[in-house]
């Protein structure tokens, strides 16, 4: 069987920060796993060591075909803490590749807080473009309320489900973000 796509189609893989940059000890997620009872089986630790072998894995990808790569960048590498961008760290890892921001939210039930949260995200990603990082893009993480880590609390949604008649609920923040289109 021969697949044709149409062209300018986007042909890749993908890797996650946490899963894979190892050694993320300023995240959320680093201090969960080590925490005192912690019910993680194993810690994430080195991982595989993506945080210094990017280059290498975009090279795997590229040698094998691909086109396209989404990797993440653990923000607390980026904001190692709260309104504090690294310009040096985004430099390192991202240089002038072109990139586009393919997560960025905040779980909370406090949307006016979501909106805070996102407002300061997009200063820091207008700051760094005006720094000349090539960013063509923006997806923000979630547009609706879904099922996260392991349980439906985490609100991240933009838009509210209700989890018996699945009916959606435009939050405040939705037409915010809408708003600030370019």
């Amino acid at each position: 069987m021969t697949r044709t796509f149409p062209p300018g189609f986007l042909w890749g893989v993908t890797t996650g920060a946490h899963q894979t940059e190892g050694n993320n000890v300023a995240s959320d997620w680093w201090s969960s796993e080590h925490a005192p009872g912690a019910t993680v089986e194993e810690p994430s630790g080195d991982a595989a060591d993506s945080y210094h072998r990017w280059w290498e894995d975009m090279d795997l990808a590229a040698g094998a075909g691909f086109t396209d790569y989404r990797f993440g960048i653990e923000w607390s590498r980026v904001e190692p803490a709260d309104g504090r961008i690294s310009h040096a760290e985004v430099a390192r890892v991202v240089g002038q590749v072109p990139l586009i921001v393919t997560e960025n939210g905040i779980a909370t039930a406090d949307d006016a807080r979501r909106i805070a949260f996102t407002a300061a995200a997009l200063d820091s990603l207008h700051a760094a473009m005006n720094d000349g990082v090539d960013v063509r893009g923006y997806l923000h993480w979630s547009l609706l309320d879904n099922y996260e880590w392991g349980s439906y609390r985490p609100t991240f949604g933009l838009v509210a489900v209700d989890r018996v008649s699945f009916r959606r609920t435009p939050k405040p923040s939705l037409a915010w973000l809408g708003g600030q289109r370019p």
